[in-house]
């Protein structure tokens, strides 16, 4: 990306690799919601001209001399963090708390290229039964699963999920998964509605009048537990306030573009937990890797459309022009 809204595709050399890298020749990537704002210039702290796009596997083209957990041929899946292996919240073990993180495609730049030498711990090995669509999954389904983690015990609880999009979706799946006893998504948006029913999920028309008299009645006329916000929208977190029951829990992993006005009163009044959750621990891979070849995800009704990587340019503003239209959108290399 040049700028906000213009993508050019450039040649470059393939990149040399360390003897601690691997070369990996990029087969598939997907377009997130964080990519779109990028797109459109909305995230902050992104420097132009940028390469975007953090989810991505690939094919192991070369290893360094010192590597030895993955070889020629391997297909895997590229993690995007980048972090520093010596604070102390790498040292105990929670790498995506890590002081000093950079992501590929956020900070640094990303996946949206033909080859990427890269660190061999930030390969992961995929089973060769695993689909490259379900695979290129991985990255967003661990963000979710991070989140259920951090919610803590789900049995028994009822849940309200802000948002309809991949890692609403995907969390709502995991919640149900855990225990959940009732799970609702909030979602405007008809074509996201129709994939979360098809996924076998509740979801609702916040737009319409008497949505949370909708949201009640499944909740059998009592306020939800807890609420997670994976949508990001403008609002979004006093509407998490006003709508969830005294003690409550809400959890915030959508991408906010601007400042939140909040009642802090009001939270004080209910007594409630207000938890930020960021990208996921390097473990969450492997346990979504297990929960995909068991079966327990339903992912193929999020895959919306498969592009070719030299109509990237359309494929973006596809996704902006047509967000009626489009979930999760994969490019093919």
């Amino acid at each position: 990306m040049l700028a906000p809204g213009e993508i050019v595709i450039q040649d470059e050399e393939i990149p040399e690799i360390t003897k601690l890298e691997v070369l990996v020749r990029v087969i598939q990537f997907a377009i997130c919601g964080t990519d779109k704002q990028i797109f459109t210039g909305e995230k902050r702290n992104v420097n132009y001209p940028h390469v975007p796009c953090h989810e991505a596997i690939g094919i192991v083209e070369k290893v360094g001399s010192c590597v030895e957990d993955v070889k020629l041929g391997d297909k895997v899946l590229l993690n995007p963090q980048v972090t520093c292996y010596h604070c102390k919240y790498c040292l105990a073990g929670y790498n995506n708390r890590c002081k000093n993180i950079k992501i590929h495609g956020i900070c640094i730049p990303g996946f949206a290229r033909e080859y990427v030498a890269i660190d061999h711990h930030q390969v992961i090995k995929i089973p060769a039964v695993l689909s490259n669509d379900h695979a290129v999954m991985i990255e967003p389904i661990a963000v979710a699963n991070e989140m259920i983690k951090q919610a803590g015990i789900l049995e028994e609880k009822d849940l309200l999920i802000l948002g309809g999009g991949t890692i609403g979706n995907i969390t709502a799946q995991l919640a149900k998964l855990f225990g959940a006893r009732n799970v609702v998504i909030s979602e405007p948006n008809k074509l996201r509605r129709e994939i979360a029913e098809e996924c076998g999920l509740v979801a609702i028309n916040p737009k319409t009048k008497d949505f949370e008299k909708q949201m009640t009645e499944v909740f059998h006329n009592v306020e939800p537990e807890m609420i997670i916000d994976c949508a990001g929208y403008e609002g979004a977190l006093m509407d998490a306030i006003n709508y969830i029951m005294i003690g409550g829990k809400i959890l915030v992993i959508g991408e906010h573009t601007i400042d939140e006005k909040v009642d802090v009163e009001r939270i004080q009044k209910k007594f409630l937990s207000i938890i930020g959750c960021r990208t996921y621990q390097n473990q969450d891979l492997i346990q979504v890797i297990d929960l995909l070849l068991k079966g327990y995800l339903r992912i193929k009704p999020l895959i919306t459309d498969h592009v070719p990587f030299s109509y990237i340019d359309r494929a973006f503003k596809d996704v902006i022009k047509a967000y009626s239209k489009q979930l999760k959108v994969i490019i093919t290399m």
